[in-house]
Parts: structure tokens; C-alpha cells; sequence
């Protein structure tokens, strides 16, 4: 596979460098969606233990319309700030060290 006498080993200094773009982009991506998923959620929630998404549902349900706009926006900006968080992260990745 990889030639050990040169220094390189598997996974320290070819892999995961070619690796990482992808591996931030998967975890950025799958948070944002895991953040509006609501119906697995549903059906695996164990009781007691509420996630942004079921109490938005919860208040939907009995009309309690100023919070859901409010939980809303705080989803919102949670998803804004990750994908800032993989915008920053990918131009500095591009970038290089230094």
C-alpha cells in the first residue's frame, strides 16, 4: 500500500489530508439535516427528552404561534452558523498552513 521507510504511514500524511475536506463537509452537511428531521425522531425519541424540531411540532399543534416563529429562528440561525462554520472552515483548508 504505503511505503513505510519513506515516513509515510497509513493515514498520517497522505490519507487523511486528502480526506478532510470530505470528512468536514459530510458532518457540516448531516447536522443541518439532522436539525429538521422530525419524523424518525418521532418514532425513536425516547419520553422526557425533546429536540428543537418536537417542540416546534408540539407548540404547532396547540397554536402557540409567537413560539414556534421563535424556535424558528433559533433553528435558523444554528444552521447559519454551521454552514458559516463550513464556509470559513473550507477557505481556510484552501488556503493551506500559515
Amino acid at each position: 500500500l504505503l511505503v513505510r521507510p519513506v515516513g509515510v504511514a497509513f493515514g498520517g500524511k497522505v490519507l487523511l489530508p486528502l480526506l478532510r475536506h470530505g470528512l468536514i463537509s459530510a458532518f457540516f452537511i448531516a447536522f443541518i439535516l439532522a436539525m429538521g428531521e422530525l419524523g424518525i425522531t418521532l418514532l425513536v425519541i425516547p419520553p422526557g427528552i425533546a429536540t428543537i424540531p418536537v417542540k416546534i411540532y408540539n407548540f404547532m399543534h396547540y397554536g402557540a404561534e409567537a413560539t414556534v416563529a421563535a424556535l424558528c429562528l433559533i433553528l435558523l440561525v444554528l444552521q447559519l452558523l454551521m454552514a458559516g462554520g463550513l464556509f470559513y472552515l473550507s477557505r481556510r483548508l484552501d488556503r493551506g498552513p500559515g
